[in-house]
């Protein structure tokens, strides 16, 4: 990532991450506004932690060695190792990734249009091949719930009176 080619700062303080298709891996351009808090981290980095790192001729914002950037491999490797000395499991990119993925699409069922964009498939059958499994256990909770809203309350009998008047009391009461 290029600072003033893909990290974006606007006048207002704002940033964006801009990285152009023929860059990326599906050819799908990533234009995205960061978050206030994300931007809060960035600059602080920035201007804290950077400047130990590379000079400000150096373009990348994770600098490597020789004025080029940090690469992926090691981008990877230090990420592992600073989640494992946590006490984590090994985190990789494409783990968080994924978990973010399944974080919120169990929390928003059937979302896979959103996570598609977010993750840059191409497909929303590509989103929906990797995440669908995590659907359904929620979609099953939230059924159950929609079913015995329905019902009603149960005015704390194991099982409903069925209401004057209706079908199930009048089979009840032939029975």
């Amino acid at each position: 990532i290029e600072i003033g080619r893909h990290l974006l700062q606007h006048r207002n303080g704002g940033m964006r991450l801009h990285i152009p298709g023929r860059e990326v891996k599906n050819s799908a351009e990533i234009n995205a506004p960061l978050p206030a808090e994300s931007v809060r981290l960035i600059i602080e980095y920035l201007e804290r932690y950077r400047p130990l790192l590379a000079g400000p001729i150096n373009p990348f914002l994770f600098p490597g060695k020789d004025g080029k950037a940090k690469s992926t491999d090691m981008m990877r490797a230090q990420i592992k190792r600073v989640t494992r000395d946590d006490g984590a499991i090994d985190v990789t990119p494409h783990f968080a990734r994924h978990f973010a993925a399944k974080h919120f699409l169990t929390k928003n069922p059937g979302q896979y249009g959103v996570v598609r964009l977010v993750l840059g498939h191409k497909s929303v059958n590509t989103t929906t091949k990797y995440y669908a499994d995590t659907d359904s256990t929620h979609a099953n909770q939230m059924f159950v719930a929609h079913v015995t809203q329905m019902r009603g309350p149960d005015e704390g009998n194991e099982v409903s009176k069925p209401k004057r008047g209706t079908a199930a009391a009048k089979r009840k009461a032939t029975a």
